[in-house]
C-alpha cells in the first residue's frame, strides 16, 4: 500500500509518513520580537486580545510559538485549535505552519472543513473553519478538545465568530481554556469589557509603502472600469508585479476574467472566491510562469490572512457583496459600497512584500461617506440556523445567550417562527426530534428540512432531492453562466433549453447536473453548454459528502420508481421544505409576486427559466433571494397554491 498524506486515518499511518524539508522563516517577521511578550500573557490571563498590521506574522507563528512553549498537546486533551472564517485561509496557513516545522498535513498541524479533515491523534495543532468548530459542539463539547482556541480574523465578525466567542466564554466559566483573539483591527474595548480577564498584545506591522490613486469622477461601470485600468497597467513596461482585482461576488468575477481574457494576451487570468474547489483556489498562489503576469480576481476571501505571492498592485472598484437580511425578512445579498477597515486591507494587499500601489475606482472625496467598518453579520443575517445550532447545544432561551453583540430581538423571533414553521421547534419553544436532526446536517434549516423529508415522507424522490440541495449550495448563482450580451448570451440560452423543465430552476439545475456527472471530460463538456465547471464540480462534491453522512440505501437511485413519480416526489418535497419561509403567489394587480411571510413586492430574477413565463405561475418556491433595483427571486419552482395549501396546511389555505 502506498501511504499518503491523504490516505493516512490514524495514529500508526501518521508514524510512517516521511519528515519534509522544512521552509525557512522569514526572521524579519515583526512578531517574532513579540514572541516572549505573547507567552506571558497566554501564561497570565485567560484571553489574550494580539493586534497586528498587515504582514506582522501574527496567522503562522503564534500558534507555532504555543506548540513550542509546550502550552498544547494532544495527549492530555490540549491540542490548539486555530479558527479562520474561510476554507481558503485554513488551507494555506495551516500548509505553511506545516512547512516551516517540517511535517506533513495530518501530523502535528492538521486541519478540518465540512465534510474534510486531516488530522490524526498525533495532531497537536488543528486550523479549522469557525463554523465547523461550532457545528461540531452539536455532537460533543467539541471544546473539551482544545486547551488553546485561537480565533483568527476576529474583526471580520462572522456569525459563528460571534457564537463561538460566546461558547468559549461559556467554557471558560466552567473549566481553564485559553482563549486568543488575533486581527488588524480589533474594537478592544468592547472585547476587554466582554472577557472578564483579558490582555492586549500590540504588534507593529511590515506592511511596505503602498500608494494609494483616486479616480477623478464617480465611474457608471465598475466592470470596464476594472477591465481599462488591469489593461493599461499591463501596457506600462515600467509597471512590475500580479494584480490583484476585487470583485463583490462570483458573478461579477466571471464576468470580469471574460473582459481580461478578450483584451489582454500573454497572461494568467484565474479566480478566487469561496465556492471554488481546493486545488482551483490554490491556483491563485502558484507562481505566473516565466515572462507572464498574473492577475487575480477575487472577493473579500483575499483581504485577510491569505498571501498572494507577487502581488504588487491591487484595484479595489469599492464594492462588497454581503449577506443581510432586511427589515421585512428577507435574506439576500446586496452589493454595497465597502467600509474603511476593508479598503485598508484591500490596499495593505499591494504591500505584503514590497512596496505597491492601490487604484481606487472612486473619487477621494467618497472616502469620507464610507462606514469606519462593516457591522457584524449577527445584526443583518438571517438567524434561524444560529437558533437551531444554540437549542441543540442546550440554550433554551438564545435571547439570554451572551453575544458579543447582542442581535436584534426581532430577528430572533423571526427565527424562531421559521423554525416552528419547519416544525423544528415544538408549541412550547422546545427543540424536537426533527430539530435535533436538522441541527446535525452541516446545511442551512430550510434545506437540512428538505433531505430530512426526503429520508421520510417522500423517499420516492429522496436521490432527486440531493440532486437539487448540492446545486443551491454549491452556487450563490447557480450552475448555468450568463454573459452579459450578444451572441454569446444567446448560444448561453439555448445550451440551457437543453436541460429545461417547465417546473423551473431547480429541477433544471438537477438535469444539467445529473448529466455533467456522467462526462468524462468533464470541463470540456461544461463549457460548451455554458455550465459553470466550478459550480458543477462543487456541487457533485456537496452531492457525494452528503451521501458520506446520510443512509445511502434511502438515497440511492433505484429503477423500480417511474421517473414521474420521482419528479413529482422531489418537487413536493422540496416545495415543503421552502415554503415555510420562501413562497409567493402571483399579484396580477401589481405584474409581480407577493411573498407571503411578509406580503412583500418581490420579481423573478432575469436569468431565471421562468422570468417572462406567459402565463406566470400561480405561485413559487424560491431558494434565495438578491436586492438589487428590485428584490429578485432566484432557483425558482413553480407550483400550485392548492400544491402549498396540501404539503404545509398549517400555514396555507386554499383561499390563496
Amino acid at each position: 500500500m502506498e501511504i499518503t498524506a491523504a490516505s493516512f486515518t490514524n495514529e500508526a499511518f501518521a508514524n510512517l509518513q516521511p519528515r519534509r524539508p522544512r521552509v525557512a522563516k522569514d526572521p524579519s517577521l515583526p512578531v517574532l520580537g513579540a514572541r516572549d511578550e505573547v507567552l506571558a500573557a497566554v501564561r497570565g490571563h485567560s484571553t489574550v486580545l494580539i493586534v497586528g498590521e498587515t504582514g506582522s506574522g501574527k496567522s503562522t507563528q503564534v500558534p507555532q510559538f504555543l506548540l513550542d512553549a509546550k502550552l498544547c498537546a494532544p495527549q492530555d486533551g490540549r491540542r490548539l485549535c486555530v479558527t479562520q472564517p474561510r476554507r481558503v485561509a485554513v488551507l494555506t496557513v495551516s500548509e505553511r505552519v506545516a512547512a516551516e516545522r517540517g511535517v506533513d498535513i495530518g501530523g502535528e498541524v492538521g486541519y478540518a472543513m465540512r465534510f474534510e479533515r486531516k488530522a490524526s491523534k498525533k495532531t497537536a495543532a488543528v486550523f479549522a473553519t469557525d463554523g465547523l468548530v461550532v457545528r461540531e459542539m452539536l455532537g460533543d463539547e467539541q471544546l473539551m478538545r482544545y486547551g488553546v482556541l485561537i480565533v483568527d480574523e476576529a474583526h471580520e465578525r462572522s456569525v459563528h465568530t460571534d457564537v463561538l466567542l460566546g461558547l468559549a466564554k461559556r467554557t471558560q466559566a466552567k473549566r481553564p481554556l485559553k482563549l486568543i483573539l488575533m486581527s488588524a483591527t480589533l474594537d478592544i474595548a468592547s472585547l476587554q469589557s466582554y472577557f472578564d480577564d483579558c490582555a492586549v498584545v500590540k504588534v507593529p506591522g511590515r506592511l511596505h509603502a503602498v500608494d494609494v490613486f483616486y479616480t477623478v469622477d464617480a465611474l457608471d461601470d465598475y466592470h470596464e472600469a476594472c477591465a481599462t485600468c488591469c489593461a493599461q497597467l499591463h501596457a506600462d513596461k515600467t509597471c512590475k508585479g500580479d494584480v490583484l482585482v476585487f470583485m463583490p461576488g462570483q458573478e461579477e468575477i466571471a464576468n470580469c476574467i471574460a473582459m481580461l481574457e478578450e483584451r489582454l494576451s500573454g497572461v494568467v487570468v484565474v479566480p478566487l472566491y469561496a465556492a471554488l474547489s481546493k486545488e482551483k483556489q490554490l491556483e491563485a498562489f502558484a507562481p505566473a510562469p516565466s515572462g507572464k503576469r498574473k492577475f487575480i480576481v477575487s472577493t473579500t476571501i483575499a483581504e485577510t490572512s491569505v498571501t498572494v505571492q507577487g502581488v504588487r498592485h491591487v484595484i479595489d472598484p469599492g464594492w462588497a457583496k454581503n449577506r443581510g437580511c432586511d427589515a421585512r425578512g428577507f435574506e439576500a445579498l446586496r452589493v454595497e459600497a465597502t467600509s474603511k477597515a476593508q479598503a485598508r486591507q484591500r490596499a495593505g494587499r499591494a504591500g505584503r512584500e514590497a512596496s505597491g500601489r492601490c487604484y481606487r475606482l472612486y473619487p477621494e472625496a467618497a472616502w469620507d461617506s464610507l462606514p469606519d467598518a462593516t457591522a457584524p453579520e449577527i445584526l443583518r443575517c438571517d438567524l434561524a440556523g444560529v437558533v437551531l445550532s444554540l437549542k441543540a447545544l442546550g440554550v433554551a432561551r438564545p435571547e439570554t445567550f451572551d453575544f458579543v453583540t447582542k442581535p436584534p430581538r426581532h430577528a430572533l423571533l423571526r427565527a424562531l417562527e421559521t423554525l416552528y414553521a419547519c416544525e423544528a421547534l415544538d408549541d412550547r419553544g422546545a427543540l424536537t426530534a426533527l430539530g435535533r436532526r436538522l441541527a446535525s446536517l452541516p446545511l442551512p434549516p430550510l434545506l437540512a428540512s428538505a433531505v430530512d423529508l426526503a429520508s421520510t415522507q417522500f423517499r420516492d424522490g429522496a436521490p432527486d432531492v440531493l440532486w437539487v440541495v448540492a446545486a443551491v449550495v454549491a452556487s450563490e448563482h447557480g450552475l448555468f453562466v450568463q454573459p452579459r450580451g450578444g451572441e454569446a448570451r444567446d448560444n448561453a440560452i439555448r445550451a440551457r433549453d437543453a436541460f429545461e423543465d417547465r417546473s423551473g430552476d431547480l429541477w433544471t439545475s438537477r438535469n444539467a447536473l445529473k448529466a455533467a456527472a456522467n462526462e468524462r471530460n468533464r470541463p470540456q463538456w461544461c463549457r460548451k453548454r455554458f455550465l459553470s465547471t466550478t459550480a458543477v464540480e462543487s456541487a457533485l462534491r456537496v452531492r457525494k459528502q452528503l451521501l458520506d453522512v446520510l443512509s445511502k440505501e434511502i438515497f440511492a437511485p433505484t429503477e423500480a420508481i417511474p421517473l414521474d413519480t420521482a419528479r413529482t416526489a422531489a418537487l413536493d418535497c422540496v416545495a415543503k421544505a421552502l415554503c415555510v419561509q420562501n413562497a409567493a403567489v402571483r399579484d396580477p394587480a401589481k405584474r409581480c409576486f407577493r411573498a407571503l411571510r411578509n406580503d412583500a413586492a418581490v420579481s423573478v430574477h432575469p436569468g431565471s427559466i421562468l422570468h417572462g413565463r406567459n402565463p406566470p405561475p400561480e405561485a413559487l418556491v424560491f431558494a434565495s433571494s438578491v436586492q438589487t433595483t428590485k428584490l429578485f427571486l432566484r432557483g425558482v419552482s413553480a407550483v400550485d397554491a392548492s400544491t402549498l395549501a396540501r404539503l404545509a396546511p398549517r400555514l396555507f389555505s386554499t383561499g390563496l
